[in-house]
Order: structure tokens, then sequence, then C-alpha cells
């Protein structure tokens, strides 16, 4: 989701309305924003001229097909979304490692642990990229990268063989 701030508001919208459009957004709102639609003084305090940042990007679900997994596709895909359509904005991500389905264990102590282990397995896994995502606070779930205080002017280079399928041999016409 790539969320035009500046636009919504010259455009008679509030950032309620915009991000009240989808269920998983309205949770990015009340973590970042306060009532008037303005930045929560934790996010003030802890970051520097955020306020400044007028697109936000949230990276809501991915997920890699086991028999791709283990190739750096995930951080690829990551990297491109925000080169693509992330520039110059604020990028925010809630890593859910996938054997959790997305839903943060609370009933037994150990599992928690354990899932607290795979998430930061899972964000030290992003960090291996170029673009370094934090903690928006402690104790939240979200984390973020600020994209418009670094140059993205290259894209990432990845070698497509790795992901290329081996030929496979056609029977023409006259064969058959």
């Amino acid at each position: 989701h790539v969320i035009h701030m500046t636009e919504a508001s010259v455009n008679g919208l509030s950032l309620f309305d915009v991000f009240d459009s989808n269920r998983y957004l309205m949770t990015v709102f009340e973590e970042f924003f306060g009532p008037g639609d303005w930045w929560k003084k934790a996010y003030l305090n802890r970051y520097e001229d955020i306020f400044c940042q007028d697109t936000m990007m949230v990276l809501e679900h991915m997920k890699i097909d086991p028999a791709f997994r283990g190739h750096g596709l995930g951080l690829w895909a990551i990297e491109h979304a925000i080169l693509n359509y992330g520039r110059d904005s604020i990028v925010v991500i809630q890593p859910f490692p996938v054997q959790y389905s997305g839903k943060m264990p609370k009933s037994e102590k150990v599992t928690r642990k354990k899932f607290l282990a795979d998430r930061k397995k899972l964000v030290n896994y992003y960090n291996r990229g170029r673009f370094k995502f934090t903690q928006s606070r402690p104790n939240s779930n979200f984390w973020i990268f600020n994209a418009g205080l670094c140059c993205l002017a290259e894209i990432p280079k990845v070698k497509y063989e790795d992901f290329a399928a081996k030929p496979v041999k056609v029977k023409t016409a006259d064969q058959c």
C-alpha cells in the first residue's frame, strides 16, 4: 500500500479515512497517528523530520513459495518494492514468520519466546539488504525504514540464472 498523505489532505480526505479503507492499514494508522491525523509524539521525538514525510509505504504481506526459498528472493522482492513504489517514503513492515500465519502467540511463554526469536531472524534477514529496518518503538510489532533519507538511485543486481528454470525439451510437429 502506498499512501500519499499530502495528496489525501489536498483532496479533502483525512488520513483516518484513507487508512480506514483497509483493516490492516487501520492498525498502522492506530500505531503511528493520533488525533487530528498527526504523528504520535513518540515518533516525533524518536525520528527527526518524520513529519516532513508525505508518503508511507506499507508492506502488508509477502510469501515466497517453499520451492523458491533460500535464494534471496524475499529480500530481492522487498528491495524492488521499495525502489519501485516507496522512494522518498516511510516504509512500514510488520514482520511475522510464515509459520505463525500472521498471529502472535500469547498463551505459552515458550511459544512467545520462540516467536520473538523467529521474528528477530526474519528482521535480520531483511537487514542483510541495503535497507535497514528498525523497530518503530520499543515493544512495537512494526518496523520502519525512512527511504526519504537515503539515495535510492540504483536497482540491486540479481543473478537471474539462480532462478531460471531448467530448459524443457519440446517436441516439434515433425518429431511427433
